[in-house]
């Protein structure tokens, strides 16, 4: 498959605009590029395949149980999703390589076969145990997107909303007896359909998926995923994209990976600025820089790259008062 060149960008940005003339946001699902990491020797992920590019997606599939995605082709990528029910060829170094790429700004939507089948768990490594991600640690740690209750899922959340309510009730993580250093769940039960979300809101984790092995319904379960997926690049999670910034708040927030040289960012500001952002080298040499005419809000800007090489950059926003500066840092990969 030819893979065109792709941004990856983790944002800590202050600011925000609304688009000028000339910058326009992607809709959902454009140009947004996503890989399926599956082991399953009865069953590829073609209805999940299906789906998200019915949704516009371009979508990578990986069978990955005698062999498994690099680091640098998860790069490439704006989300991984890891789906098993025989067990991945490395599932540690997977694992690892998972949580090197949410370090790196990625985002890690697993599907439970991944925790555990007959109580022992298919995806070991980082990404299931590392304290400073806290993802998927410990059931106090996890959060509940449906409240926890069998009334369904909580629509008020960007992830879960307009989904119904005939889903059933959250189910805890534990440690495995068999292998503790991986999180599993404490009951696998078909019958349980669940969201979980980390800490540190770079995985979710979903009990529910559409394959033939479980007649649900294909477009629902694309849909839950695509709607992951953009909180995903809407957020690194600091801050809740659904609720409006107020005066003094400061948000964290995620780029998606894009098409060509092609900047996406994402700022978000509780009232009208001028944001001033620059393109930086990491010999520290200025490439690129630009001003937003900023109003009260959250949004979404494209910026046209100069000719860049392979390598990593710095995206950086001038002082506009206490707390409105920040750098981001972003990977560049070339085929």
């Amino acid at each position: 498959m030819n893979r065109p060149a792709f941004l990856l960008l983790v944002l800590l940005l202050v600011g925000v605009g609304t688009a000028r003339p000339g910058e326009s946001a992607p809709t959902a699902g454009e140009s947004v590029k996503v890989m399926i990491a599956y082991s399953d020797p009865l069953c590829a992920p073609d209805a999940l395949e299906q789906g998200l590019a019915d949704l516009g997606y371009d979508v990578y599939v990986v069978p990955s149980q005698t062999s498994q995605p690099s680091k640098e082709e998860m790069l490439e990528h704006a989300a991984v999703i890891v789906a098993s029910s025989a067990g991945f060829h490395r599932p540690t170094t997977l694992g690892d390589d998972l949580a090197d790429y949410v370090d790196d700004g990625g985002f890690v939507i697993i599907h439970n076969l991944c925790f555990t089948t007959n109580n022992l768990p298919q995806l070991l490594g980082r990404v299931m145990t590392q304290s400073d991600m806290r993802t998927l640690q410990r059931g106090m740690e996890v959060m509940s997107l449906n409240g926890a209750t069998a009334a369904g899922w909580d629509e008020t959340h960007p992830i879960t909303q307009g989904l119904g309510g005939n889903l059933t009730t959250i189910r805890r993580y534990t440690r495995s007896t068999a292998y503790p250093e991986a999180t599993v769940l404490a009951t696998l039960a078909g019958e349980y359909d669940f969201v979980a979300l980390s800490g540190n809101r770079r995985v979710v984790a979903i009990n529910t998926m559409a394959t033939e092995h479980v007649p649900a319904p294909h477009a629902r379960w694309a849909q839950l995923v695509h709607q992951a997926i953009q909180f995903g690049l809407g957020s690194s999670g600091i801050a809740e994209p659904d609720r409006p910034p107020t005066a003094g708040s400061r948000l964290t927030l995620a780029a998606v990976a894009v098409r060509g040289r092609v900047l996406n960012y994402t700022l978000g500001l509780p009232e009208p600025a001028s944001v001033r952002l620059s393109l930086w080298d990491r010999q520290g040499r200025m490439l690129d820089a630009w001003q937003v005419a900023a109003a009260g809000g959250i949004t979404r800007w494209t910026r046209s790259l100069p000719p860049l090489s392979a390598g990593v950059y710095f995206v950086s926003t001038e002082p506009a008062g206490p707390g409105r500066a920040a750098t981001a840092k972003f990977a560049l990969l070339n085929d």
